[in-house]
């Protein structure tokens, strides 16, 4: 019966196969990690878009604003 296991082991090896894991674990976190940073890259510039609409229409509702009051 062990010998049975014993041509599993052979296919890659034992050490092998923790190197292939622990490589792909790095690679996953680091990949994880740059994505975190794009994310927070892209959001940071959205947010940046979304409050410069927000300003420009309240300046623009402002504006509308005086109109109207020095037109009554």
């Amino acid at each position: 019966m062990a010998s049975n296991f014993a041509s599993s082991n052979q296919i890659m090896g034992v050490r092998k196969t923790a190197d292939v894991l622990e490589k792909t674990t790095w690679g996953v976190a680091a990949f994880i990690m740059v994505l975190c940073f794009v994310c927070a890259f892209l959001s940071k510039n959205e947010v940046k878009s979304l409050r410069g609409n927000q300003v420009q229409t309240e300046q623009t509702q402002s504006t509308e604003d005086t109109q109207s009051q020095t037109q009554e």
